[in-house]
């Protein structure tokens, strides 16, 4: 009998275990057969009331309004100073360099709407997986209690708050502005633990921010629950203080010490259902950590063609996969053509929101085929817009997941 411990979670297993390679293999078998990723969790998915398939059009809207201000994190410094600029908004802070514990990040402001907003880069240096790799958890205190964080991220967002919270505070905030925090994978678990933390410390300030979000791209799991559920509730301006996006199989929301014990769980041979009962039970410990936040996940189905029987316009959040993709010809000019490649295939995305908890596909890992490819800023991209044309909220140009951002931005600035 084999009796796996890991965290809060305890399962008995009755089939002997070979060793390592055994496990690998198990795993190794389950990404290759036939039936696809996290299928089983998110058939209970469908089955539940918990989550909704009805996203707001306006959290959709912040999301493709973030998610450029994000990416352009990761190009050149005269690009996002011109980025920036072009779309109303002076840059205020700029750290071009990372360092592990100190992410690139810049602050930026739009003086006529009074809205300021600071944007953390993901991982693009090997300075920021150092960051990354430092998962042990630390506690600090908070207004309301405690907060357990992972110690890489949250060592970032002090770092970036101290460098950031003096304009904030003593110029920002008197005259009126609001905030909105953002940023891509690291990016993001460092956003979500800055926005955490400011609230905590504004009480304390002379004035106050208008208001205060952050929408994050492809979040680990970086809060405990407790903060975790503080960040899902609303505000005056906002329905929650934190808005997650999370993209079909992407692996990195899913990373998490007692995440990663359920993985190893399936490759000693528990099954999906066993497996799935233990991220759903409930009982967690004080520090486990989660997706912080309102949380809206982006599924892709693929190779199903256009359902004569859907209104582009539908309140139901699913649309019809662009299934071409753009060609520059010699003359900068752009042709559409028909791809072969089955990523680009016709399909649907369908949407959901609700809180990390509600999302059994959350609770647990598989070594998805797609787990890297999904983390990707395109497919976040092309997910959000797809959804939301979808929905009736303007986009800035049609989504192309084969497209780098720059390739992006020239196309949305041309139409």
């Amino acid at each position: 009998m084999l009796q796996g411990r890991l965290g809060s979670d305890e399962l008995y297993i009755s089939d002997k275990v070979e060793g390592n390679f055994a496990m690998l293999r198990r795993l190794i078998d389950l990404s290759c057969s036939d039936r696809k990723p996290y299928s089983e969790a998110r058939a209970l998915l469908d089955k539940s009331s918990v989550a909704s398939r009805d996203v707001p059009g306006a959290e959709l809207a912040q999301g493709l309004k973030l998610l450029p201000f994000a990416e352009v994190t990761y190009e050149a410094d005269e690009f996002l100073k011109d980025f920036c600029q072009e779309r109303g908004h002076q840059v205020l802070v700029l750290e071009a360099t990372s360092k592990p514990g100190t992410p690139a990040h810049f602050l930026c402001f739009d003086s006529e709407k009074k809205e300021a907003i600071l944007s953390v880069r993901g991982t693009a240096a090997p300075a920021d997986a150092l960051t990354d790799l430092a998962g042990c958890i630390e506690e600090r205190e908070v207004a309301n209690g405690k907060l357990y964080a992972h110690a890489g991220f949250l060592a970032s967002a002090e770092s970036v708050l101290r460098r950031v919270a003096a304009p904030i505070r003593d110029l920002l905030a008197p005259l009126g502005y609001g905030l909105t925090v953002t940023g891509h994978s690291l990016g993001a678990s460092t956003a979500c633990l800055v926005t955490r933390l400011l609230q905590s410390q504004e009480s304390t300030w002379t004035s106050q921010l208008a208001s205060i979000r952050c929408v994050a791209f492809a979040p680990c799991p970086c809060m405990d629950a407790t903060n975790a559920a503080l960040c899902a509730e609303g505000t005056e301006e906002h329905d929650s203080l934190v808005l997650s996006f999370v993209c079909n199989d992407d692996v990195v929301p899913r990373i998490s010490m007692q995440n990663l014990g359920r993985l190893s769980l399936l490759g000693k041979g528990a099954s999906v259902e066993e497996v799935i009962q233990l991220a759903t039970r409930g009982n967690v410990r004080e520090t486990d950590q989660q997706l912080p936040g309102k949380v809206v996940v982006l599924h892709h189905v693929p190779g199903q063609g256009k359902d004569k029987d859907t209104d582009a316009s539908s309140e139901q959040a699913e649309v019809d996969e662009d299934a071409n993709a753009v060609k520059d010809d010699e003359d900068g000019d752009e042709k559409v053509k028909e791809s072969k490649d089955a990523d680009k295939a016709p399909g649907k995305w369908t949407a959901w929101l609700g809180s990390a908890e509600d999302f059994p596909e959350i609770g647990y890992i598989e070594l998805a085929p797609d787990g890297i490819k999904n983390h990707m800023a395109p497919y976040y991209r092309e997910a959000l817009a797809v959804v939301a044309a979808g929905r009736g909220v303007a986009i800035e140009a049609e989504p192309r997941v084969d497209e780098t951002f720059l390739r992006w931005y020239k196309r949305a600035e041309s139409q």
